[in-house]
């Protein structure tokens, strides 16, 4: 199984999904929800700095992604080192 990105921030299970990707040693590309949840997620989690990305329910779903990950800080801190090393694209043969 190959996941094309957005692993988080499309749901209320961004944390179980992660999870489920590294538990699988499934194959994954950096997306740009990826992008959006480096760029906000420590701040508006560990910092309580919020941005849209942490407090629209319309515009994005950072929201819910953080409410995955409530009061599980160390997970968060894994998940995001797992997403800063996810590859922009991947090559496979045949």
């Amino acid at each position: 199984m190959i996941f094309v990105g957005d692993l988080i921030d499309r749901g209320i299970y961004s944390k179980e999904v992660v999870e489920f990707v590294i538990d699988g040693e499934h194959k994954s590309i950096f997306g740009n929800h990826e992008f959006l949840m480096l760029n906000y997620a420590k701040d508006a989690m560990i910092r309580n700095i919020q941005s849209m990305w942490s407090v629209s329910k319309k515009a994005y779903g950072g929201l819910k992604t953080i409410r995955s990950y409530a009061g599980d800080e160390d997970t968060l801190l894994k998940h995001i080192d797992f997403i800063e090393k996810l590859p922009k694209y991947l090559e496979i043969d045949n």
